[in-house]
């Protein structure tokens, strides 16, 4: 069995680099992945919003 990591980005570097297949949706697409938008980092469901701790990213619905 594969182990799988999940990736914080540090705030500043370059964006997580991304399978084509994930690399390929839409902004929408990714926020409903838990896959941030803007830096590809994990997304977290806080406060009643999803927000992104690497690049600071936050969205409500």
């Amino acid at each position: 069995m594969s182990e799988q990591r999940i990736v914080f980005p540090v705030a500043g570097e370059n964006k997580i680099a991304m399978p084509p297949e994930v690399a390929s949706l839409s902004e929408a697409e990714k926020i409903k992945k838990g896959i941030c938008p803007c830096c590809n980092g994990t997304l977290v469901f806080q406060e009643g919003c999803k927000a992104c701790y690497g690049c600071g990213w936050g969205g409500c619905e």
